[in-house]
């Protein structure tokens, strides 16, 4: 009995095939490589040594096939030659190291391909998936964005070419300053780092999705600059900042990769006016002036020509609902405090001037004034922004609560 095992194992000639495709190559390099083997025994700093010249000689994307593929006969190999240790020994570190060499090769992989874009961001901690990001050859910063820009005044500003009565604006009003920011430099440059009363803010503007948000640009304690990518997620700005180049989504008010791992964006109160609003309001407050330090064409509002008028998408986003018009303009509210996401159609709450909503037992009302919508709830102002109904069903991860008006 004992006679005829021993001969079934010396001649299972299937395992040992398994074992030898699996091993030969590690084998040979640390024979041929290592004089140090001639003396020692097969020990787990010679499988690494073995594992990474092998893993070296392959691009990136071989190296994951190659190495996938023998990984994935070790389990069977370990299985038939569990009698043998030394065998079983070696499997077993060979397969560890794998299993570590994928993991790495998959990172480096990741960081490669935003390093192509000059992108320094951690990929390796995130919460988007890299293959929703969306990405295109221009590497970042070609859309400037503005740091500290300069400002004129309403009466200087009438006399340039670059503003038109219809023209819209974000207006930073935080009590004791206001200064107003035309969408048609927005739409070059996207991102505009500034100081409002002592307060260092970044003005953001996706022309993909008139998303139209300002936040604080502090963040962990520390004041930091943000800077176009040129990465889309869900056909939407994705920043990046001076300190750690982590990418933040302007939708989600968070960062989505990089080391800044769950912070979120504090939102600073916004409007959006018509240059003829703005003017009747604010008469003597500063305007963003078209002297940029680049050569652009400020005259254009949207260098996107019609896109706004027709339901057509130019990047791939996801939960869309083809039932409703894509590009409607919403007042979004976040009450952050109960956790739900108010939605009021932009045009229709313009004409009624007001509206009501009652969520989860609170009455939320919404006032049209001057250009300026607030949201109030129990006494409480909350604030709005301005974004197309596409990306807020694509981004918006809470309750979501719709007024329009009744037909």
């Amino acid at each position: 009995m004992l006679q005829k095992t021993s001969n079934k194992r010396a001649l299972d000639f299937n395992a040992l095939y398994v074992f030898f495709i699996s091993i030969l190559f590690f084998w040979y390099l640390v024979v041929w490589s290592s004089p140090v083997y001639a003396q020692n025994s097969y020990t787990n700093r010679q499988v690494d040594r073995a594992v990474e010249k092998f893993v070296t000689q392959w691009s990136r994307k071989d190296r994951i096939v190659i190495l996938r593929k023998i990984q994935s006969v070790l389990p069977a190999a370990q299985k038939r030659l569990a009698w043998n240790a030394t065998a079983s020994t070696i499997l077993r570190q060979i397969n560890t190291k794998l299993t570590e060499k994928l993991s790495i090769i998959k990172w480096e992989s990741d960081e490669f391909w935003l390093k192509r874009f000059y992108l320094d961001t951690k990929t390796n901690i995130r919460t988007i998936p890299l293959s929703e990001v969306v990405s295109w050859w221009p590497p970042k910063d070609w859309i400037p964005s503005l740091s500290n820009p300069a400002f004129i005044s309403l009466s200087e500003a009438k006399e340039r070419d670059y503003i038109s009565p219809d023209i819209q604006w974000i207006s930073i009003d935080l009590g004791f300053e206001v200064k107003f920011y035309p969408y048609n430099i927005l739409n070059r440059h996207e991102i505009v780092n500034d100081i409002v009363w002592w307060k260092h803010i970044a003005v953001t503007f996706c022309p993909l999705c008139w998303t139209a948000i300002a936040f604080d640009r502090t963040v962990d304690w520390e004041i930091v600059t943000f800077w176009v990518s040129w990465k889309l997620y869900n056909s939407n700005l994705l920043m990046y900042d001076s300190r750690s180049e982590t990418l933040w989504s302007q939708a989600l008010w968070r960062w989505v990769i990089g080391t800044y791992t769950d912070y979120d964006l504090t939102y600073i109160p916004s409007a959006v006016l018509s240059f003829q609003e703005f003017s009747e309001i604010h008469p003597t407050w500063l305007i963003l002036s078209n002297e940029t330090g680049y050569e652009r064409d400020y005259t254009v509002e949207n260098p996107y020509g019609d896109y706004n008028n027709n339901d057509e998408l130019y990047f791939p986003v996801t939960n869309i609902d083809p039932s409703l018009p894509k590009k409607e303009l919403l007042y979004v509210v976040h009450d952050t405090d109960h956790l739900v996401s108010l939605w009021f159609v932009a045009q229709q709450l313009r004409e009624v001037k007001k509206a009501s909503m009652f969520v989860e037992w609170r009455n939320y009302v919404a006032n049209f004034n001057n250009g300026k919508v607030t949201v109030e709830r129990d006494w409480e102002t909350l604030h709005t922004f301005t974004q197309m109904r596409f990306s807020r069903t694509a981004h918006d991860y809470y309750p979501r609560f719709l007024w329009q008006a009744s037909e």
